[in-house]
């Protein structure tokens, strides 16, 4: 207990005892029988004061120790401050190279802060051996100390003894003076009151008339305040019935005005055909939502063909590049060609001795030329007929483009809902703006009647401090005259009048007090009845207006996205007919294949073959479409270079026969000798046999891709008759792989079905159990909107980074929640709390 005490206080305590002491002894002298006892009692107070000094000395070694615990824990406060800096240093070194200098100042700065930390510990070690240093020293002066204050003790408790016996003995000796004294008060008080005991009795008797007298005239007033008090009463009432009645006038006035602009809502959604009701309101709303799921369905399928279209374009680039390449690659050929040529006329010009066997050799060379250029132009002939083909089957292909514009009156529907949900928002936001004004009045009332209250409840408790105080008066005189009664009458009477007339003049103000009292308070419970109704009210509006603004909020949510959808429909509308378009052209650019791309089409129709039997879902058969087309492209790129490669050839071959012409002709004369089964006429047999084949394989390729479009929807519009055994397998393959796909769809379908169903009710299960629902409005944003929100503008901003963590945007609800924001984002970095925060802070709103 001495070492929780201040050091002064226990020198003041030990002087203030020594003073007693000192005091005792010099009161009490005849008490006190020798000197050595003062003697030892000094010797007492000055041990106690080296034990106070002991004491404040090891207070003071405490304080210290505190104060330098206090500056190790600064210290360790900086020491973490500073590994947070160099941690957030490190983590700033990949970006910023200044940052090295810093992280070891930094790291100075720590081995500083710890040295400085192992010097305040070895202070604290030495203290502490101090400390029990010390403590010894004061436990063996205490121990010599006790065994001199118990002798010291034992003697000052006989002596205390010895002083209760005399002051015993003082006190009942002036006990019995102070009786005699008091005996002879009462003697002179009885022998006055029996001189004035006949005029106390007179007095008496009129008392007797006065109190009669006013029982009566109470009796009166209380039969009287109690008529009053049922008036007043009846009155309350009746204004109560008043103000209830003309707030019911006002209610009914403001539901006949929501009824009206509720039955203008309906007129305007509902047709004019049907009857303006709840059912038919809601069969409108229930229309314009599966408005709302078709758009969404639509807008689906356009992005699904979008996502197709881009993943075609990028082929498509692709194949160009590609393409680029051996258009150089045939430049370079040709370039060689060249070269060749003119080396070739160089030995011509070296070679003029064997000018005429040259001759008869080139006249040859050109028969065969003539004779194999001939079924090249058969086949161009030919390869343009397939040409025109193709061409009218991508007509035919193209035919169910119609469904397209068939969109486009749905659209105007859409518009024309649009327009009317608009008119929907003006009529809600009017109510919404009615249902302020109201609650501004009310809130004013409210405030008005605030104010009428705190004015009744300081004038009820005046009037209360005035009854207290005239109470107190009025039992004063009462207490004074009972006092006058009970002496005899002096000669003049005069104050014991003006105490009763200043007492009857106290009970009527009492009276008066006690009757503004229960007015006021009568004038208190009905303002506060009128105050709850109106709170009543003014919750009853409140409650209508937040659902009002619910209901605006809904319908401005389904605008905005029906908008957005709608907007999104048309840009995918655009760029799917964009993209046919291309498409189109792609096609009516298709040519006939050559012999290597005719080869590269057999080996790819066999395997087409050979994966149909394998096929068991729809997105096996599109791939494998999708790369017969693609290569069925690139197989007619390569045909256009070997055209241009083949006109090349030609052009060479006239200037080659231009030359043979312009060189002079021999006049010696030839032989020309050719075989019947040469090389040339079994390379021509080879080439019409392979372009037999080719042309089945084309018919095949072309039943198959009916066969395909038909899958989609379509009807093949080539005959079965004309397709062979192999066809009609290939047709029952198909249609099996038809059904597969069907199954296939209804399975898909369900599972989509049960896969919104399940992510619908986790969305409701997290946004319950959160408070916090996630929407997402872009590829990489978020939008984060609170349960307690005031508004649906109050929402979050979130955007998910290349790196996988997220950053929260600027807004205004952010803005709003700064601190929170400094505090948990800021500092302690978890977006977790800040969102706890936040939600606290909207519901302490939301319940005050």
């Amino acid at each position: 207990m001495a070492g929780n005490r201040d050091p002064s206080e226990l020198v003041d305590m030990s002087i203030s005892m020594l003073d007693a002491s000192v005091h005792l002894g010099r009161t009490d002298e005849s008490v006190w029988s020798t000197e050595g006892n003062t003697v030892n009692i000094l010797n007492q107070a000055g041990m106690r004061r080296k034990l106070m000094d002991s004491e404040s000395k090891l207070f003071r070694a405490e304080t210290e120790i505190l104060k330098l615990r206090q500056d190790l824990g600064k210290r360790d406060s900086v020491i973490r401050s500073l590994q947070d800096r160099s941690r957030d240093v490190t983590s700033v070194h990949a970006t910023q190279i200044r940052g090295e200098k810093r992280k070891a100042d930094l790291k100075q700065e720590v081995r500083q802060a710890n040295s400085e930390k192992e010097i305040r510990k070895r202070e604290l070690e030495h203290l502490n051996s101090e400390i029990l240093e010390l403590k010894q020293s004061c436990n063996e002066k205490i121990a010599s100390s006790l065994s001199s204050q118990t002798e010291l003790q034992k003697e000052l408790d006989v002596l205390k003894d010895e002083l209760r016996r005399t002051r015993l003995k003082l006190n009942e000796s002036q006990q019995t003076v102070k009786e005699f004294d008091d005996m002879k008060k009462l003697e002179k008080v009885f022998y006055t009151r029996l001189t004035d005991v006949p005029s106390i009795m007179l007095e008496n008797e009129k008392l007797k008339k006065n109190d009669e007298l006013f029982r009566r005239g109470s009796a009166k007033a209380l039969v009287l305040e109690a008529q009053n008090h049922d008036l007043k009463e009846e009155n309350a009432m009746l204004r109560e019935q008043l103000d209830d009645f003309n707030d019911l006038r006002s209610e009914k006035a403001i539901l006949d005005v929501k009824l009206s602009s509720w039955e203008s809502v309906g007129a305007q959604l509902i047709p004019s055909s049907l009857e303006i009701n709840p059912h038919n309101l809601a069969a409108t709303i229930a229309g314009l939502q599966e408005n709302d799921v078709r758009l969404a369905t639509e807008n689906g399928k356009l992005r699904s063909d979008s996502n197709a279209a881009e993943v075609k374009i990028s082929e498509h680039r692709s194949k160009i590049v590609a393409l680029s390449k051996t258009l150089r690659e045939q430049e370079e050929k040709a370039n060689d060609l060249q070269r060749r040529l003119n080396s070739a006329l160089r030995l011509k010009q070296l070679v003029i001795l064997e000018r005429d066997s040259c001759r008869r050799l080139l006249d040859s060379y050109q028969n065969d030329i003539t004779a194999a250029f001939s079924p090249a132009d058969q086949r161009l002939s030919e390869m343009e007929n397939i040409l025109a083909e193709y061409r009218q089957e991508i007509e035919r292909l193209t035919a169910p483009s119609s469904p397209v514009h068939t969109t486009l009156p749905e659209v105007a529907t859409d518009s024309e809902a649009s327009s009317l949900m608009e008119k929907k928002d003006t009529d809600h936001s009017e109510t919404i703006k009615k249902l302020k004004d109201a609650n501004e009045s009310l809130t004013r009332e409210v405030t008005s009647l605030r104010a009428a209250l705190e004015s009744v409840h300081g004038g009820t408790n005046a009037l209360e401090a005035k009854v207290r105080e005239a109470e107190k008066s009025c039992y004063r005189l009462e207490s004074e005259l009972a006092l006058a009664r009970k002496f005899p009458p002096s000669k003049d009477n005069h104050s014991r009048i003006v105490l009763e007339s200043e007492l009857d003049s106290l009970k009527h103000e009492i009276a008066a007090l006690r009757k503004e009292k229960t007015d006021v308070l009568s004038d208190q419970c009905r303002i506060l009845e009128r105050f709850n109704v109106l709170l009543r009210k003014k919750e009853v509006c409140e409650e209508e207006k937040s659902k009002i603004e619910l209901i605006v909020a809904d319908v401005k949510s389904a605008l905005v996205e029906a908008e957005a959808k709608k907007s999104q429909a048309q840009v995918d509308l655009d760029a799917s007919l964009t993209e046919f378009e291309t498409l189109k052209s792609c096609v009516e650019d298709m040519e006939v294949v050559q012999r290597e791309s005719e080869t590269q089409i057999t080996e790819l129709t066999s395997k087409l073959i050979a994966r149909e039997s394998e096929l068991n879902s729809k997105q096996l058969l599109d791939e494998e479409l999708s790369t017969c087309k693609q290569r069925l492209e690139e197989l007619t790129v390569e045909n256009g270079s070997l055209l241009k490669q083949i006109e090349e050839l030609k052009k060479s071959s006239e200037t080659i026969k231009s030359q043979i012409k312009d060189q002079p002709e021999s006049s010696e004369g030839g032989i020309i000798v050719r075989l019947r089964n040469g090389p040339i006429a079994w390379q021509r047999k080879e080439r019409e046999n392979e372009f037999e084949m080719l042309k089945a394989e084309v018919k095949a390729l072309r039943t198959k891709l009916a066969v395909a479009s038909s899958s989609k929807g379509e009807t093949p519009s080539l005959d079965t008759t004309s397709v062979g055994k192999e066809d009609e397998y290939s047709y029952k393959e198909i249609r099996d792989l038809k059904l597969a796909l069907k199954r296939s769809e209804t399975m898909s379908e369900r599972l989509r079905k049960e896969w919104k169903a399940t992510s619908q009710e986790f969305r409701e299960l997290v946004y319950q159990f959160s408070g916090y629902k996630l929407d997402k409005i872009g590829p990489d944003n978020f939008k984060l909107t609170s349960m307690y929100a005031d508004s649906p503008e109050d929402f979050f901003l979130l955007r998910r980074t290349s790196d996988g963590l997220i950053e929260m945007l600027d807004s205004d609800f952010c803005g709003a929640n700064k601190t929170s924001f400094e505090c948990y984002l800021t500092k302690r970095r978890s977006i977790p709390a800040f969102l706890a925060a936040v939600t606290l802070d909207l519901n302490s709103r939301e319940t005050e």
